[in-house]
């Protein structure tokens, strides 16, 4: 059974007074039982383009090979590859693994990088080949910047939203220090997928591997979350989901959910004053396909008061809401860094850390974290305090960066260390 709640940081407000309030929207699935996983359409587009010679396209080799062993008869395979020009290099189903294989072992590299090309044909023959009942992927590899083809970042990302509005997928793997982890990140964002950072070889298979685990598990698809403030109540703030948003209401594609998870989004409202007695702030409606029944739509919606009082009492704050407004406020922190830096402002990037490293610290000596989120802060903490130090001049690097904007995107993802197993 989905549990699906939604939380303020307060019950009470003062009537008198405009307020903050932060709100947690939460989709938790349970455990499943051992259980047949669906079959699997996967699109595997793989850049051979000549920066991939070498280490880069052997260990690619490799997790291809690991990849491809472990696909049942029923999963579907195509097998793309691009430089300047796109191949189909083969496809079939799992019960051809070894012809598949034996293609991946022909993998040589090439010119340039028409990433646009291999993606829209990956992504094609994944719609030829759906199936009712199936998982469909796109598995995008990169070392490098899009320089052939359509090389525009919000062309890109449009090719992403249109195919998640068909349930296309597309997970991204950047390799190296080289490639650009702003597209590949936007790509997995609009598209509905994740993404992977590749620092070196010997963690492409990993990855894929990875990924690969994360399909077994999907239990639900289309998980979209619907927003809707009432009279007097403003939304200001959210977590980056692709969708829609303004003032009043939004819309949140938010994607898979996979078995023993959790899916948070954090909203930030502003409250005008008003009378005392029970105020609405916003209603939620949750729905998505349920894949362990068929991808029969299920549909859930919540109405979230507080109740407003002529004298503010003491604040009670919900742990698990403001666990998740500290994980919020340092995955914007890293991200609001990174553009900091690229302004060439070092300086006010490990300021943005800074601010966000004590907030951290003030929870955590405070005592208002509970006891069985301490590990998880205490990881992000050390985590953030290691990246801020990178960000000097004599440190700062392209490596620094990725490293910033990937763990801006597992925060929000509640991917890594964020994961629901550490955080409950």
């Amino acid at each position: 059974m989905v549990e699906f709640t939604v939380r303020s940081d307060r019950s009470t407000i003062a009537n008198h007074l405009r307020s903050l309030v932060h709100v947690l929207v939460e989709v938790r699935t349970p455990p499943t039982a051992e259980r047949q996983r669906l079959p699997l359409n996967l699109g595997l587009v793989i850049d051979r383009s000549g920066s991939m010679a070498g280490a880069k396209l052997a260990s690619t080799r490799v997790a291809l090979r690991n990849l491809l062993r472990r696909l049942g008869s029923e999963d579907r395979v195509s097998l793309v590859t691009y430089d300047h020009t796109v191949q189909l290099l083969d496809q079939g189903s799992g019960a051809e693994k070894q012809r598949l294989i034996r293609k991946v072992d022909e993998l040589r590299p090439g010119g340039n990088t028409n990433l646009s090309g291999g993606w829209l044909e990956g992504l094609a023959r994944v719609q030829r080949g759906r199936s009712a009942g199936g998982l469909d992927r796109v598995l995008l590899l990169t070392d490098g910047q899009a320089n052939a083809g359509v090389t525009d970042r919000d062309a890109l990302a449009e090719i992403g939203r249109r195919h998640l509005a068909l349930g296309l997928r597309t997970t991204t793997l950047g390799f190296g220090a080289d490639y650009d982890e702003d597209l590949l990140t936007q790509i997995a964002d609009e598209s509905g997928g994740n993404a992977y950072y590749i620092e070196t070889p010997d963690q492409a298979a990993g990855a894929f591997l990875q990924e690969l685990g994360e399909l077994g598990d999907v239990v639900g698809q289309n998980l979209e979350l619907v927003v809707g403030c009432e009279p007097g109540v403003t939304l200001i703030d959210a977590t980056d989901f692709p969708g829609k948003r303004d003032e009043r209401e939004a819309l949140f594609r938010v994607g898979d959910l996979y078995a023993d998870d959790v899916t948070c989004v954090v909203l930030t409202l502003s409250v005008e004053p008003g009378l005392a007695g029970e105020q609405a702030l916003l209603s939620v409606g949750m729905r998505y396909r349920d894949v362990d029944d068929g991808g029969v739509e299920r549909r859930d919606a919540r109405l979230l008061t507080v109740q407003r009082q002529p004298e503010p009492g003491p604040v009670v704050q919900d742990p698990d809401v403001m666990r998740e407004v500290l994980l919020h406020k340092a995955a914007r922190a890293k991200a609001a860094a990174v553009a900091l830096a690229d302004r060439g402002r070092l300086e006010d990037a490990r300021t943005a850390l800074t601010r966000e490293l004590d907030s951290l610290t003030q929870a955590l000596d405070e005592g208002t974290v509970r006891i069985s989120d301490r590990e998880l802060l205490q990881s992000e903490l050390t985590q953030s305090r290691t990246l801020r130090e990178d960000f000097r001049e004599e440190t700062y690097s392209a490596l620094t960066r990725k490293q910033a904007i990937m763990q801006s995107h597992l925060a929000r993802k509640k991917r890594g260390i964020y994961s629901s197993r550490t955080s409950t």
